[in-house]
């Protein structure tokens, strides 16, 4: 495994960010979430900043869905397909 990197195919828990505007755009917060998914490329690495970025693919999405990119630091948890 690359440093930062986790293989293609690998199942990850991760913490989920976005924003909610229940009163207004001045109202918004941050929320986090905890969502799993399926490794689905290869990572990729931005020497600028050091963050490493990892493809997934939700499991409630379809193979035909887009893929979502989040940081390798939200991972919580990843483990090969075989140890689900």
């Amino acid at each position: 495994m690359r440093e930062g990197g986790y293989p293609c195919g690998w199942l990850v828990r991760y913490r989920h960010r976005w924003h909610s505007t229940p009163r207004g755009p001045a109202a918004a917060k941050r929320v986090l979430s905890e969502a799993t998914g399926t490794v689905s490329g290869h990572c990729l690495h931005d020497l600028h900043t050091g963050t490493t970025w990892v493809p997934v693919r939700q499991h409630e999405d379809d193979l035909g869905a887009s893929r979502t990119v989040i940081r390798a630091e939200d991972i919580l948890h990843a483990c090969p397909p075989c140890e689900q």
